[in-house]
């Protein structure tokens, strides 16, 4: 049955009869769809609760599948039942996050840039998804949990620089709006997720996340994430002092930098906490890469401005 929808949405048409009851049917025998919207809508609906049907010694086949439906969406221009199909399949008790995660959350994250409204809505929601673990979950589950949120900070990042040309190194960008960042749950899910990897990540996707930080910061509309500014820098200094890489340390500083120059005074509860950290790398001065040097002077100077400006900037 999951099959047979997939094929009446992309095709826009499906046999009269279900093969396995009635044999007799003739593979010519169709029904046509058509192009309605509304229809492709609630046919997309109705594969959500099939997939968690799908039977455990075929799931296999489901996992080998997904690369040729990400393609036949591609070509049909409706993407968006792929991407519904992403948000359920993960649950399914036999999916395996290890294999498939990377590859699937790739295809998803291609389109955060997507202008279309219903399509960005559910490159959110499928973004969410994967990092909502259950009351009890199991080990598939939990390591779902890590691992899609990892791979959202991760691919994330790659789409926001290849889309918006992001230099980092120059400090350089080639457009400074992305419909993600307009989207205010896009937003608030992007900062939930990548505040967990800055602190219980992978390594690298740490840096992913601490730069998605800010991105959110300097791009995103002020009132998309205000209410959570505290919350992101404090996860960035909660770690600036250990003992991570430079790289990490680079963006963690640079991050901090852009909150303060885009909520001006909002962000003085955080201003004491930086002291601390400006402290323990002036003690360390033979020690700390020049170019983690300069981030941290370019941060202090900022800081020491902001809190001199009695307005926040709006």
């Amino acid at each position: 049955m999951l099959t047979l929808i997939l094929r009446l949405i992309l095709d826009g048409k499906a046999l009269l009869e279900i093969e396995e009851v009635s044999k007799y049917v003739a593979n010519e025998n169709y029904v046509t769809m058509g192009s309605s919207k509304e229809v492709i809508e609630e046919l997309t609906l109705a594969i959500k609760p099939l997939i968690a049907m799908i039977p455990a010694e075929r799931i296999y086949e489901w996992h080998d599948y997904l690369e040729e439906l990400y393609k036949d969406c591609i070509q049909k221009n409706k993407i968006g039942v792929y991407i519904v199909f992403v948000s359920e399949f993960i649950h399914h008790p036999r999916f395996q996050p290890d294999a498939y995660i990377d590859l699937l959350l790739k295809n998803v994250c291609r389109f955060i840039d997507a202008e279309e409204k219903d399509l960005l809505d559910k490159v959110v929601s499928c973004i969410q998804s994967g990092a909502v673990l259950p009351q009890e979950p199991d080990v598939i589950e939990e390591n779902l949990y890590k691992e899609w949120q990892n791979s959202v900070a991760k691919f994330v990042r790659r789409e926001i620089e290849d889309k918006m040309g992001i230099d980092e190194d120059d400090e350089t960008f080639d457009l400074d709006k992305l419909p993600i960042l307009e989207h205010p749950k896009g937003v608030e899910h992007i900062i939930k997720i990548s505040l967990y990897v800055l602190l219980n990540g992978k390594a690298d996707c740490r840096v992913d996340a601490a730069f998605n930080l800010g991105i959110i910061a300097k791009f995103a509309p002020l009132k998309n994430y205000k209410k959570f500014i505290i919350k992101m820098a404090g996860g960035l200094i909660r770690i600036a002092n250990d003992k991570f890489d430079d790289e990490l340390k680079i963006s963690i500083f640079r991050a901090l930098r852009r909150m303060f120059e885009q909520s001006g005074v909002a962000m003085k509860p955080m201003s004491a906490p930086l002291k601390t950290t400006f402290i323990q790398y002036s003690k360390q001065t033979d020690e700390v890469n020049q170019e983690v040097k300069d981030e941290l002077d370019k941060l202090q100077k900022v800081v020491e401005e902001t809190m001199t400006k009695k307005k926040v900037k709006a």
